[in-house]
Formats: C-alpha cells, sequence, structure tokens
C-alpha cells in the first residue's frame, strides 16, 4: 500500500512542477514583453528630451508634431504595459498556488517515504528477533 502511495505521490508532484515550469515560462514571456516594452518608452522619451530643444522658428511646428507623436506612442506604451501587468497578476496567483501545493506533495512524500522505511526496518527487526530466537532454540535443544 505505502509503494503505491508513493507512486502515485511522486506522480502528483511531477505534474504539478511540471504545470509549475509552464507558469514559470509563460510569466517569464510577459515579463520580456514588459520589459521590452518599458525599454521602448524609455528610450522614446529620452529621445524626445534630446531632440525637442527647438533652436529656430522653423523647427517649432515639427517639434510641437513630433511632441504630440511622442505622446500618444507614450500612452500606447503604458496602456499596453498595464494590460500585460494585469495579466501577469493571476499567472503569479496560479505559481503561487501550484508551488504551494508542490511542497505540500513533497511534504507527504517524504512522509510517506519515512513511514515506508520505518516498515521496513521494523520487519527486518521482527526477522532478526525471529531467526534469533530461532538459534537460540536449536541450540539449546542441541544441548
Amino acid at each position: 500500500m505505502a509503494r503505491n502511495r508513493i507512486a502515485a505521490l511522486e506522480v502528483i508532484g511531477r505534474l504539478r512542477r511540471r504545470e509549475l515550469e509552464e507558469q514559470a515560462g509563460e510569466l517569464s514571456k510577459l515579463n520580456a514583453q514588459v520589459a521590452r516594452l518599458e525599454g521602448e518608452r524609455d528610450t522614446l522619451t529620452e529621445r524626445a528630451r534630446a531632440e525637442l530643444h527647438v533652436t529656430s522658428p522653423e523647427t517649432a511646428p515639427y517639434a510641437a508634431g513630433f511632441r504630440e507623436a511622442v505622446r500618444e506612442t507614450v500612452s500606447w506604451l503604458d496602456q499596453e504595459i498595464g494590460t500585460l501587468n494585469e495579466r501577469r497578476v493571476p499567472l503569479e496567483d496560479r505559481m503561487r498556488e501550484l508551488f504551494r501545493e508542490a511542497k505540500t506533495y513533497d511534504t507527504l512524500l517524504d512522509r510517506a517515504r519515512a513511514e515506508r522505511a520505518a516498515e521496513l526496518a521494523k520487519r527486518e527487526q521482527a526477522q532478526a528477533e525471529e531467526r534469533t530466537l530461532q538459534r537460540w532454540l536449536r541450540d539449546r535443544d542441541a544441548v
């Protein structure tokens, strides 16, 4: 019975770890997308700061259009980042739940293995005692 329980717990533990790895991969992809969008936003903002110094009256109309385009693009990037962050929250929650489950199954597996080892040790001890008793009885009868 303990052997079957150990095997079942091992399978369940592997399945939970695999699901946890899949969730971690998905979360990693989302984090990479957020990092990429944040990098684009930061680069664009820095570029706008560097290039929006109007030095002549001829460039003023172009600078205003560029400033508006940068503002719209940064706003869009912020919305995309917000959307990705909203998708990240349930993934993080699921990962915490899976991790907790995996640790629970690991604990149960360790306990089942310890019980099995104790059961085997008890059985071996009983067999050793039986052999000792049989030997003692045989030696006593031989005298």
